[in-house]
């Protein structure tokens, strides 16, 4: 522990750099004999362990800082076992410390993989750290938190996980919507409408919110309910305010893509609706002018600063979120009139 502050590790009425310490395990069935054996750090210093020091057999040996003669940093460091015979017994270098009256720690004990903050167990087996509660927001009030903030939020399924991945889904409450990446494991599989409530890490996914979740604990269905209806909205507000959010489009088809991507307008400005190629849908046969209605969650990919409209686009997930009228409705161009205000010839 290289950050003493509060505590008084060793006991002696006073809190200063005495109160480091380090522990050694021994993972053998016998014990082992460490006397005469060195620790040192970055700063050069040399601490020789006590002569007839032992660690028990599968147990621990604590050292002090009134034993060693060093002043680990609280920062930035690197500690050597060195063994009586000039091999290095064991190393570790940090360029980031746990913070005061914490520890860094292997985790299990004996482990090859170093923990950055631990729960303070000298003499006894290392302990992880217990994080503190999530903060419980609703969805809006996740996105706008710095990306790495743990929450937990609620609301209802508008895309399950397997429409457009294995561990893609949408969630959506009376505030906002917010794209879901789940873990491997996460067992979700449900219709639109499953109520659920999501611990995990804000994120960003190529511009897009997103709520990445760790742990499949983490998820927790909370019955069934009747799918959320869209949100009907111009093609020209697709954007920011709706992302994460499943909403209705009502336009008129301005231009296709190769892959089944296409323009719609109402009037108002563009929106792209993108047909997920992992969605269960097929590929709308629509042609320009032709009106058309659209069922989506508003999505972001947004690659760099030239990508059109900001990268959103609209993911219909069924084909029934796609209905097309019967007949194309012929662009109507506005003529240009006289500049005297007169009737064209």
């Amino acid at each position: 522990m290289p950050a003493p502050h509060t505590v008084d590790w060793n006991g002696d009425g006073l809190t200063d750099h005495r109160d480091e310490w380090v522990e050694l395990y021994n993972s053998n069935p016998s014990p082992v004999g460490i006397g005469g054996w060195q620790i040192s750090d970055n700063s050069g210093k040399v601490g020789l362990i006590p002569l007839l020091t032992t660690i028990p057999a599968h147990g621990f040996t604590l050292l002090g800082g009134d034993q060693l003669p060093l002043r680990f940093n609280n920062t930035a460091d690197q500690l050597l076992l060195v063994q009586d015979g000039g091999n290095i017994g064991d190393s570790y270098a940090y360029d980031r410390g746990p913070g005061y009256d914490l520890s860094l720690c292997r985790l299990p004990d004996g482990a090859p993989t170093w923990q950055r903050q631990c729960r303070p167990t000298p003499g006894s087996a290392n302990q992880a750290l217990p994080e503190a509660e999530p903060l419980r927001t609703d969805v809006r009030g996740a996105r706008n938190l710095p990306v790495g903030s743990w929450v937990e939020v609620r609301g209802r399924i508008t895309v399950p996980p397997g429409l457009f991945s294995a561990r893609v889904a949408y969630l959506q409450d009376d505030s906002a919507g917010l794209r879901l990446y789940l873990p491997k494991d996460h067992r979700l599989w449900c219709q639109p409408g499953e109520r659920v409530t999501i611990m995990g890490r804000t994120s960003s996914y190529y511009g897009e919110a997103q709520l990445r979740v760790s742990h499949r604990r983490d998820v927790q269905p909370r019955g069934e309910d009747a799918a959320l209806p869209p949100l009907p909205i111009t093609t020209g507000q697709m954007g920011e305010p709706y992302e994460g959010m499943l909403v209705l489009l009502n336009g008129t088809v301005v231009e296709m893509e190769s892959g089944g991507s296409f323009w719609v307008d109402d009037g108002t400005g563009p929106a792209r609706v993108y047909p997920d190629p992992d969605a269960p849908l097929s590929r709308p046969h629509l042609t320009s002018g032709q009106t058309v209605q659209v069922v989506g969650v508003v999505s972001q990919r947004r690659t760099d600063d030239t990508v059109r409209n900001g990268g959103y686009r609209l993911l219909p997930r069924y084909d029934s979120d796609v209905v097309a009228a019967a007949t194309p409705v012929p662009l109507l161009v506005p003529l240009r009139l006289p500049e005297t205000g007169g009737r064209p010839d």
